[in-house]
């Protein structure tokens, strides 16, 4: 059977998918490749196409029926918090059109494991120091972490009437050691961005303003060892 990963070429996308290889799993990738790039993700079979536009459910269905795809772990979105402040509609068709396409392809080709790669942007500014997973009120406070938050309501509604067996996974940011052909080069992310800081001499100001002593802002202080990201991906996908 075979693993399919939406966005496999990404940054976290395609060190799961080199650790779904480690696993000796069989590994097909849908990505557009606005990001990611194709010689990361190694052997593995990979189809270019945006998974957000009309008809792409349809060819999902097709794709995993001819791979024999037994789960789905997806990746693929538009991810930036402050672009999606300035686009929100695009943000909402690219994101929410994503998700919707995945899970029709998944009901028309009887595929039943989807790891969903959601965000710790769905719980907003929680009124609770230490936050649970089911926290209330979860209120996003911009498109993006509204679109990951919906995404999940969209996967967990297909339980029930389609027996697809969900998991979403929050991030916080995502940083950590791994081959160095799985890099992140883009200045989009939090480790990216600390070193672009150095290069121009404002890291000390950058980090007093992204790490400050109180412990309130905890999303921009966590850092997250993306290889136990990776692994928690494939446990669950396998499980």
């Amino acid at each position: 059977m075979t693993v399919l990963v939406t966005g496999g070429c990404g940054y976290i996308g395609a060190h799961v998918v080199h650790a779904l290889h480690e696993a000796g799993e069989d590994v097909v990738v849908v990505d557009d490749l606005s990001y990611g790039k194709p010689n990361r993700i190694g052997n593995a079979r990979l189809y270019g196409m945006d998974i957000a536009t009309p008809g792409a459910g349809e060819r999902l269905a097709e794709i995993m029926e001819a791979e024999n795809v037994d789960s789905v772990i997806h990746f693929a979105a538009r991810k930036q918090v402050g672009e999606s402040v300035e686009k929100p509609l695009w943000y909402y068709q690219q994101n929410i059109n994503g998700m919707l396409n995945v899970l029709e392809g998944m009901k028309e080709a009887g595929v039943k494991k989807l790891v969903f790669s959601s965000s710790a942007a769905t719980y907003g500014v929680p009124p609770v120091d230490v936050v649970p997973e089911d926290v209330e009120p979860m209120v996003p406070i911009n498109p993006y972490g509204q679109t990951k938050l919906f995404g999940e309501w969209m996967a967990r509604a297909c339980e029930q009437p389609y027996g697809i067996r969900f998991c979403g996974l929050r991030y916080f940011n995502v940083a950590g050691c791994g081959p160095v052909q799985l890099e992140d080069p883009a200045i989009l992310n939090l480790i990216p961005m600390l070193f672009d800081r150095l290069k121009q001499g404002k890291a000390h100001g950058s980090l007093r303003r992204r790490l400050p002593d109180s412990g309130r802002h905890l999303r921009a202080r966590l850092h997250s060892r993306l290889r136990s990201r990776r692994r928690a991906h494939r446990r669950i996908e396998v499980s």
